[in-house]
């Protein structure tokens, strides 16, 4: 059952497309009463899985990004930020940050742990078909089920004009330096103002 409710906490969290500087489990969403509850106290439950987790820092390797995002054609930059953080192997977030004379940050929102992603592995995602996760006995809690990438750009870092989330996603992962390193490649298409756009990105980091 815990499962089920953090999977469901994580499915409205990679969904979000107001997420530029959203921060994960400082507030649940609003209850079926439509009181929103800001929960402060650690003797308080009433039922939600929201805290039972444990947070490690991940070290990200460098990358690029490159594409369309908002107001920024065509650019090509390496990262000169980037953060990964593993909650348990319930999810992984990993952030992008690059460009300069602008910015543009892609985080990708990752219900599962890296750990699973070997070499080779190829996964697509869909925004626009649904959510739909497998919570039966087959259901592999350590495995990538999802990935979404919310993007952000403007003019200065953490000064956006544009932040949503992805249509499309797909992820290809390859062998990095050593038998422990990775390095995995994706590709998001958002919807702006009416047309299509693309970004592409990359990162590595070591099996932790």
């Amino acid at each position: 059952m815990k499962k089920i409710l953090w999977l469901s906490m994580v499915a409205v969290l990679c969904s979000s497309t107001t997420g530029c500087m959203f921060d994960y489990f400082d507030r649940i969403r609003d209850r079926d009463d439509d009181s929103t509850v800001v929960y402060e106290d650690p003797s308080y439950d009433d039922g939600y899985y929201y805290d039972d987790y444990s947070e490690t820092t991940l070290e990200i390797d460098p990358g690029y990004l490159a594409g369309d995002m908002g107001n920024y054609r065509d650019f090509s930059a390496e990262t000169y930020e980037t953060t990964g953080y593993s909650y348990g192997t319930d999810s992984t977030t990993v952030e992008l940050h690059a460009g300069e004379g602008y910015w543009v940050m892609a985080r990708l929102n990752i219900t599962g742990d890296l750990n699973t992603l070997e070499p080779g592995t190829h996964l697509e995602f869909d925004a626009t078909s649904g959510y739909d996760w497998d919570y039966d006995a087959s259901y592999d809690g350590d495995a990538v089920t999802y990935v979404s990438v919310t993007a952000c750009s403007g003019p200065t870092h953490g000064n956006w004009d544009y932040d949503d989330g992805s249509q499309t996603v797909t992820v290809d992962v390859e062998q990095g330096a050593t038998i422990d390193d990775r390095v995995v490649h994706f590709t998001a298409t958002y919807d702006y103002e009416g047309e299509t756009q693309v970004v592409d990105g990359s990162f590595g980091y070591t099996v932790y």
